[in-house]
């Protein structure tokens, strides 16, 4: 009975949709578009799914015309992306008198361009799927489509795998835990095919009752790792995060630097239950070139907690000729630019990471390699700042990108982490160098967008690295949130936003490498070729 009235609903709706106008129809795919960061966190109302990618399909199978197939797919992408990132709108309030003529520019076009991909989409299935009359094989060809292109939303250009939809899992953690097998793009092409499933309960119930099996194991293997693992963290490393709160706005006004270096200092002082090892600031944590200051330095140590190390996000400059020959990594190495004269200016600047050992010295550091699109330099920088225009960042030149990931060790600690700044920890597969690290640690300044849902966005892509990695990660972030998760994805610690003070956690350990840390989007591409064997099988007639 249930089933019957579930089929009649379907056919329903499926013909109010066909009849909908074209103007009010457009109005339905923004809008049905606009929903799917509400699958996402922090939100994470992930059934959403199940009303969102039917009503997607059954608008596009009732079109005959390409023209209409991509504007429907683009509205419905404008509206995923123009909600999605609307708070990137909020880094233009920052210095409003400079930027804030670029803020209406910025919410519209980016969210515009990034919905050509879902377009894209839309119109490789209208080429290859539209005519099937097997309806699972219009419903996988869609899905296959949109996790494509998703994955090329990731990977071409700069990349900007945010709000990928294998995201939404995350709002379930027992479900998230496959993404050590397979990362975010395999949860993506899982969450979309068993958000079909009422749609396969009216059309194909065969295939609804194996991808429901197959939903229900990923759910119960989630359960039964987190329930079976419980590491140890008896001999753990201490980490004390610090997170200053400094409103972007006042950050950079000379005035206020002094009052900002006191600021760490008396929280990175405040008494500890116990010993700490480690101190973790946020990005660009002071306004000063910490490598070249030395009473700074010196301020530091007097007050770190004996024997503990400090990492933390700086400025870091050299001049051009300096620049090209030193490299990244040597221990010891840390740039100097005593004795170079005015004259050997430009300089070239880095967005980075230092360790400063208990004794002062700076011990590695690492430069950021993957900078943010107009917020760290300008596409054609020159002649961009040419005719008048800048970067967020307001740094002559732009940031300079380092040479890629890398693994920085702790001394006495026996330890070694992966530095990650900001934007860096967005990417999957591409957050450790070679050599395994035991923590993931990332620094971020997400005192650009406010109380919006963009820093609580970019915590839980932070947590997704460390299912896939199996690899526990230190968050500390100016105005929050800073957290710490363990090797599971599970929540240690966390501090709200625009909240002052510090979290004191002992490191979680590592667990063993997982399938995705070591074969990446193997498995992912292997999960593609089943489905479309399968999609392809399914075109064949029936005899």
């Amino acid at each position: 009975m249930m089933l019957h009235l579930l089929r009649n609903w379907i056919d329903n709706q499926s013909a109010r949709l066909a009849l909908l106008s074209p103007v009010r129809g457009g109005i339905f795919d923004f809008f049905l578009g606009a929903l799917v960061p509400l699958a996402m966190p922090p939100i994470g109302a992930w059934p959403v799914l199940f009303f969102i990618f039917p009503a997607l399909l059954l608008r596009l199978q009732r079109i005959r015309r390409w023209q209409n197939v991509a504007l429907t797919a683009w509205l419905f992408g404008f509206g995923q992306f123009f909600i999605g990132l609307y708070w990137i709108g909020f880094a233009f309030l920052v210095e409003p008198d400079l930027f804030l003529w670029a803020l209406p520019f910025a919410v519209t076009l980016l969210p515009a361009g990034l919905a050509v991909f879902p377009m894209l989409a839309a119109l490789v299935w209208f080429r290859l799927f539209s005519d099937q009359p097997r309806f699972a094989v219009r419903a996988l060809g869609l899905v296959l489509c949109l996790v494509l292109v998703s994955w090329l939303r990731s990977n071409i250009l700069t990349g900007l795998p945010w709000n990928l939809y294998g995201m939404s899992a995350l709002s379930w953690l027992p479900l998230a835990q496959s993404a050590r097998l397979w990362g975010v793009h395999g949860l993506s092409l899982l969450m979309l095919s068993v958000a079909m499933l009422p749609l396969f309960i009216r059309h194909e119930r065969k295939l609804a009752a194996l991808l429901f099996l197959g939903f229900l194991l990923a759910v119960w293997d989630g359960y039964t790792r987190l329930n079976s693992y419980e590491p140890a963290t008896t001999d753990s490393v201490m980490v004390r995060i610090v997170q200053p709160s400094i409103p972007q706005k006042e950050k950079w006004i000379p005035e206020n630097r002094l009052g900002i270096i006191r600021t760490h200092l008396e929280l990175t002082g405040q008494p500890a239950d116990v010993p700490i090892d480690v101190v973790v600031w946020p990005e660009t944590a002071l306004p000063a070139l910490l490598y070249r200051d030395v009473w700074l330095r010196e301020q530091i140590t007097d007050i770190l907690p004996d024997g503990a190390y400090l990492i933390t996000g700086g400025l870091r400059r050299e001049p051009l000729a300096k620049a090209s020959d030193t490299k990244s990594g040597g221990a010891g190495d840390a740039p100097s630019d005593a004795g170079v004269s005015e004259n050997k200016k430009p300089w070239r600047s880095f967005n980075s990471v230092f360790v400063i050992s208990p004794e002062g010295n700076i011990e590695d550091f690492y430069d950021k390699h993957h900078l943010v699109p107009f917020g760290e330099y300008l596409p054609q920088q020159k002649f961009l700042e040419f005719l008048g225009l800048q970067q967020l960042t307001r740094l002559r030149g732009g940031f300079t990108a380092g040479d890629g990931p890398r693994s920085l060790a702790l001394g006495r600690l026996g330890k070694s982490f992966s530095p990650l700044i900001c934007y860096e920890v967005i990417f999957p597969g591409r957050v450790v160098a070679e050599a395994r690290p035991d923590v993931l640690i990332t620094v971020t300044n997400d005192g650009w967008f406010g109380k919006s849902a963009g820093p609580w966005q970019h915590l839980e892509m932070a947590r997704m690295r460390t299912i896939e990695e199996g690899l526990p990660i230190i968050r500390s972030a100016n105005t929050g949130i800073s957290a710490v998760f363990d090797a599971l994805g599970r929540q240690q610690a966390l501090m709200p936003l625009m909240q002052r003070g510090v979290l004191d956690v002992p490191l979680p350990p590592a667990v063993h490498e997982t399938i995705y840390a070591r074969y990446g989007d193997l498995i992912f591409s292997l999960m593609l070729f089943a489905v479309v064997g399968f999609t392809f099988k399914l075109r064949r007639p029936e005899i």
